[in-house]
């Protein structure tokens, strides 16, 4: 199956709508983001999950491939040189290959300085290449930054390192049931 954009922006817009309607207490109290990325892995694999058939779908996954037999934590080394160790919210993958990796969500309920790592860990994951040793392999050819707000949304979406486009949602609620209105 192919993977253009519009039919990935729809799946993951239709999947934050869910969210947010059936789960309408995250966004009212508070909850954390671990407890929304399993609810919202949750949902993309019920709804998606035979579109995705070739592919895993991982909520909070830490591993990726170093070499032919062994398996390593997620790195990613920042603007000053450290090397940080991360966990994407959700993505579509394969388990056992760096090579056919197709899609990293970041979840986020508040803003500012955990919303601008998210930013450089896409931007990172989006791009085509690795290190000589296969360290700090990324190869996801679509990353999605959710930025998830009581009374909006706003998804940033990239491709090559680079932000590509950039949505809204307004939350609108009628009789305590959320719906997301998509600009």
């Amino acid at each position: 199956m192919s993977y253009d954009f519009d039919v990935l922006k729809t799946m993951i817009e239709d999947a934050i709508s869910e969210l947010y309607s059936g789960n309408w207490f995250f966004f009212e109290h508070g909850v954390g983001e671990w407890s929304i990325s399993s609810e919202f892995h949750s949902i993309m694999k019920t709804k998606y999950g035979e579109c995705f058939k070739e592919y895993d779908m991982d909520a909070e996954y830490n591993l990726m491939k170093k070499t032919d037999c062994a398996y390593a934590a997620k790195v990613i080394v920042d603007a000053n040189g450290k090397t940080m160790y991360i966990r994407p919210d959700f993505i579509v993958h394969k388990r056992d290959s760096y090579k056919r990796n197709l899609l990293c969500v970041e979840l986020k309920r508040k803003g500012g300085k955990w919303l601008k790592h998210d930013y450089y860990k896409l931007s990172f994951l989006i791009q085509m290449c690795s290190s000589e040793a296969g360290r700090y392999v990324r190869n996801y050819s679509f990353g999605v930054s959710v930025l998830m707000l009581k009374r909006r949304v706003e998804c940033r979406w990239y491709k090559r390192g680079e932000i590509i486009e950039t949505r809204h949602a307004s939350v609108d609620v009628k009789h305590n049931v959320p719906f997301l209105i998509w600009q």
